[in-house]
């Protein structure tokens, strides 16, 4: 059988949500929708929280080990470019050195013999476009290309001097006589008779630029060689022209591959590889820089942290459906629980309306027996008296009787009035309420007992006490109850004193302190508990006091009460001057 959504809907939505707890007098807690929400929040809270911390835990340890592995292959692609690199220099420095070494200079001199060094360097090596001889004159007395240089004079150029002080020397790429982009690599050896020669080659710099084109595959990669002082060295994608300053700045130097993760002067996000390149051990002008735009990782990245968002957003949802669904099952199956007890309690009230109505009616048929018996009298007499009328007028002693008789009559009214004002009162109806009158009424029960037992009665308002906007029929009932309590804890001779004054502007406190028996202090605090009594022997339902504490709850007020063994009993009601209601039903649902 398929349910509804509003079946479903009815079925875990909790069922007190919409009920007053003003109308429901008798139930444990009055409080049913924020206990419900503070249950459902701190156990959401408690599920929920370990679950939103390990989720940003999680994305950042995954983001950390995507970027380092980035860089990782970054610093791999980086170290593979800078050994292939280093090795075409140092395959060709080491070519010279062997030419230098073996040929010998006397050979070198001869430009047939030029040529065919030239010839087998190309050969074997390739990258190389010509070679010279360079005397110890800074002169080129030997040289093998395509260009006329015989005779050039390089005594103003750095390379000849560091090749001198060094052995080896790898320029920067310039233009110099050639006017074209090259790089000159040298070395130095001594002639027979101790002079300094240097044999000097140039290499064509689009043999280097194949070496490092592999090493950006992709479209948007970039990897080139820029010189320590800036300036582009091969040709860049994106960071400026061969032999132009370049549009990144000088890396800091390290002797090992080094990565790093940021944005270029373009904006874009790029993860960078760079080297210091070296060759024989010695420094070489030479970075390889290798740029990589991480826009592939910020797309995982983002579908990562979206992919996260949404488990959490889902497992949030479900640890929310089932923590609701299980807190409203458990608040309803206590909702339910207690209403069937406060409708219990209310119908136990009920009945121990009757049953004060009951201990009245003894009092109060012997009120009303005194003043018909003297109506008998005066009637029989007032007959007597219309008998003798024939003899003599005694018309100023039957108005007397007449008058007595009124009197009479009026004070069984009066009695009986109180006694149906008390049973009446069945719903909550709220109506200016004089305190005196209504507690000087419930005390017209206790009068006679009160005679009887030598009890002594006192009731003092003061004038300032507002008349009260509440319900009179429950007003009666507590103090009948409150009233009732101290008589059957008091002896002969104790005394009953009720005190009404204007405790706050828009509150009115009653004290009702009799000098009974007293309640153990152990008792204190369950007083106001259904079925609980500390009468002798079990007198008494034990309600009576949980039905006053319910009524003046349901009235806006509260009760307290303080005792002590053999000195006596204080209860303490106070009640607001004003209701914001006119009329509320407490029907109570079982």
């Amino acid at each position: 059988m398929s349910l509804s959504l509003r079946e479903v809907v009815h079925a875990v939505w909790p069922r007190f949500w919409r009920a007053s707890s003003k109308r429901y007098s008798y139930l444990t807690f009055t409080d049913y929708r924020p206990m419900w929400l503070l249950m459902c929040g701190l156990l959401s809270a408690s599920c929920l929280l370990p679950l939103i911390i390990h989720a940003i835990t999680d994305y950042g340890l995954s983001r950390k080990t995507v970027e380092r592995e980035e860089r990782l292959r970054t610093e791999r692609l980086a170290s593979n470019a800078r050994r292939s690199t280093a090795h075409f220099l140092q395959e060709r420095l080491d070519a010279l050195a062997f030419t230098a070494h073996n040929v010998g200079i006397e050979a070198l001199g001869s430009p047939s013999q030029m040529a065919e060094v030239l010839s087998l360097l190309k050969q074997d090596f390739g990258g190389f476009t010509d070679i010279g001889l360079v005397d110890d004159s800074a002169r080129q007395v030997s040289y093998s290309g395509p260009y006329d240089l015989i005779g050039v004079d390089y005594g103003d150029q750095e390379w000849f001097n560091q090749c001198r002080a060094h052995g080896t020397f790898i320029s920067e790429v310039y233009r110099g006589h050639r006017d074209e982009p090259h790089i000159v690599i040298a070395v130095a050896t001594a002639a027979p008779n101790g002079t300094y020669f240097a044999l000097r080659a140039t290499l064509d710099t689009s043999r280097l630029i194949g070496i490092l084109a592999p090493y950006a595959p992709a479209d948007q990669d970039d990897v080139f060689l820029m010189s320590r002082t800036g300036v582009v060295q091969t040709p860049s994608r994106r960071y400026g022209k061969v032999l132009e300053e370049a549009l990144l700045k000088v890396p800091p130097f390290s002797d090992r591959t080094e990565s790093y993760s940021g944005v270029d002067p373009h904006g874009v996000p790029v993860t960078m590889g760079y080297a210091y390149l070296t060759s024989a051990g010695s420094e070489t002008p030479f970075i390889l820089v290798l740029s990589r735009p991480r826009t592939e990782t910020i797309v995982f990245l983002s579908q990562l942290r979206t992919n996260r968002v949404l488990v959490v957003v889902a497992s949030s949802l479900f640890i929310i459906l089932v923590i609701t669904v299980t807190s409203s099952f458990m608040f309803n199956r206590l909702y339910d629980a207690d209403r069937v007890k406060g409708g219990a309690l209310l119908s136990m009230q009920e009945t121990s309306r009757l049953a004060s109505l009951g201990r009245l009616s003894t009092g109060v048929a012997h009120e009303i027996n005194n003043p018909l018996a003297v109506i008998n009298e005066s009637a029989g007499y007032i007959k007597d008296l219309l008998t003798m009328e024939r003899h003599g007028g005694h018309h100023d002693e039957l108005v007397e009787q007449v008058d007595a008789i009124l009197d009479s009559v009026q004070r069984c009214g009066a009695i009986t009035t109180g006694l149906l004002g008390f049973a009446r009162e069945m719903n909550l109806h709220l109506k200016p309420v004089r305190l005196e009158d209504l507690i000087d009424r419930v005390l017209s029960f206790h009068r006679k007992e009160a005679e009887y037992r030598g009890i002594s009665v006192s009731l003092d308002v003061a004038e300032d006490v507002p008349s009260i906007v509440s319900d009179p029929g429950r007003l009666q009932q507590i103090f009948l109850n409150l009233i009732g309590n101290a008589f059957q804890a008091m002896d002969t001779g104790d005394s009953l004193t009720i005190t009404v004054r204007n405790n706050e502007p828009d509150k009115v406190r009653v004290d009702v302190s009799d000098t009974g028996c007293g309640i153990p202090r152990e008792y204190i605090q369950r007083v106001f508990e259904p079925f609980f009594t500390t009468k002798v022997e079990r007198q008494g339902t034990g309600l009576g006091l949980a039905i006053t504490y319910n009524l003046i709850r349901k009235l806006g007020g509260e009760i307290k009460v303080k005792s002590k063994v053999g000195e006596g009993t204080t209860f303490t009601v106070v009640l607001p001057v004003a209701r914001g209601e006119e009329d509320v039903d407490e029907g109570v649902a079982g």
